[in-house]
């Protein structure tokens, strides 16, 4: 794992990026959770010059998978026999209004694997996870549960991708925070 951090380290190298979803659920809970791949947001002034560094296309994805719509841009490659999926900002409401932007300001530094890694803050995830609703995404808010994040933020976050009351309604249900 370490190598294939190490070699997407080096083509990220000068470009927007953080890590996202279940890789960044792994890396803020010390792995007690393990990704199935490793997934990440380039910025996407950065995404075309990011394919170019791994060799591979860009491409227009559109699609369901798991109970939620897929809209983006994306690179998608693997390395190592891990699987990378990278995203240019999603859901793609946040992309048209700009929303998705602002997390390239809000990203966390954080060491794991012997590397340092930019990571979304924990409230973004918290809005994806409780946003998606599987029954991974509750084993996963529960493994986040205890750690400290901004209430104000999870808000914010969960207005711009248009799931303000659903998220802020589970998170009610499972105790997450007191709003």
């Amino acid at each position: 794992m370490e190598e294939v951090i190490n070699m997407l380290l080096e083509k990220l190298k000068g470009l927007r990026w953080f890590i996202i979803s279940g890789f960044a659920v792994e890396i803020y809970t010390h792995g007690k959770r393990k990704s199935g791949d490793i997934d990440l947001a380039v910025h996407e002034e950065d995404l075309e010059e990011f394919s170019k560094r791994v060799g591979t296309n860009i491409k227009e994805r559109n699609f369901k998978k798991e109970g939620y719509s897929v809209q983006d841009l994306a690179i998608e490659f693997k390395k190592n026999g891990k699987e990378i999926e990278v995203t240019g900002g999603y859901p793609r409401k946040r992309v048209i209004e700009g929303t998705f932007n602002k997390l390239f300001n809000k990203k966390i530094k954080m060491r794991y694997e012997n590397c340092d890694l930019w990571v979304c803050p924990i409230e973004e995830l918290m809005v994806l996870k409780a946003s998606l609703g599987r029954e991974k995404d509750f084993n996963d808010l529960e493994l986040l549960k205890d750690l400290t994040y901004r209430p104000e933020l999870i808000k914010e976050i969960a207005k711009d991708c248009g799931v303000e009351e659903k998220v802020l309604d589970i998170l009610k249900k499972l105790n997450y925070m007191k709003i």
